[in-house]
C-alpha cells in the first residue's frame, strides 16, 4: 500500500504601484483588484497483492481571483471563482494469461463570474465521465495483443456529448524488428 497527499494554500494581493501616463502629470497610482487566492489538495492511494491491483486518486482545487479592469480606469471590482474537482480509479487483474484493467474517471468544474458595477454574473457548469476497460496478453515469446474499449460523456449548461471508441493493437516481435 502507498499513500499520497499534498495539499497547497497561497493568497497573493496583487497590488502595485505604477505611473499613469494616461493623467495629467503621470501621478503614481496603486492597482487594486488583481488578488488571488489558491486552495489546493491532491490524494492518491495505490495497492497491489498478486493478482490484483487498485489505485484511486483526486484533485480539489478552488481558485478566487479579482478582475481589475484595465490600468488606466478606476477598478471594476470584477471576481473570479474556479472550482474543480477530478476522481480517478484504476482497478486490474491477471486473469491466466491475461491481463485485464478498467478505469473510471469523473470530473466536475464550475466558473463563476462577477461584476456588481456592471450588475453582470455568471456561472458555467461542466461535468464529465469516462471509463475504459482494456485486456492485454502475449501469444507466446513475440506477440503481443492489446485490445481497449472507451465511453465517456460530457456535459455543460448548454451542451452534452458521448462517445464510444475501441481500439486493437497486435505487436509482432523477431529480434530486433517489431511490427505493429
Amino acid at each position: 500500500v502507498s499513500v499520497l497527499a499534498a495539499g497547497e494554500f497561497s493568497r497573493y494581493e496583487g497590488d502595485f504601484e505604477y505611473r499613469n501616463p494616461t493623467l495629467i502629470g503621470q501621478p503614481t497610482q496603486t492597482r487594486l483588484g488583481a488578488d488571488r487566492s489558491l486552495r489546493a489538495l491532491y490524494a492518491s492511494a495505490d495497492y497491489a497483492s498478486g493478482k490484483h491491483s487498485f489505485a484511486a486518486s483526486g484533485w480539489l482545487n478552488s481558485v478566487e481571483r479579482g478582475l481589475p479592469g484595465p490600468a488606466n480606469a478606476n477598478p471594476v471590482n470584477a471576481r473570479q471563482w474556479d472550482d474543480n474537482a477530478r476522481v480517478w480509479l484504476r482497478a486490474s487483474h491477471a486473469l491466466g494469461r491475461w491481463q485485464v484493467g478498467v478505469d473510471a474517471v469523473g470530473q466536475k468544474s464550475d466558473l463563476r463570474y462577477e461584476n456588481r458595477a456592471a450588475g453582470d454574473s455568471s456561472l458555467t457548469r461542466s461535468r464529465s465521465l469516462r471509463a475504459d476497460v482494456d485486456g492485454r496478453t502475449a501469444f507466446g515469446r513475440s506477440v503481443a495483443f492489446r485490445g481497449a474499449l472507451a465511453a465517456g460523456s460530457e456535459w455543460n449548461d448548454a451542451t452534452s456529448d458521448w462517445n464510444l471508441a475501441g481500439s486493437a493493437d497486435v505487436v509482432w516481435t523477431t529480434g530486433s524488428v517489431e511490427l505493429y
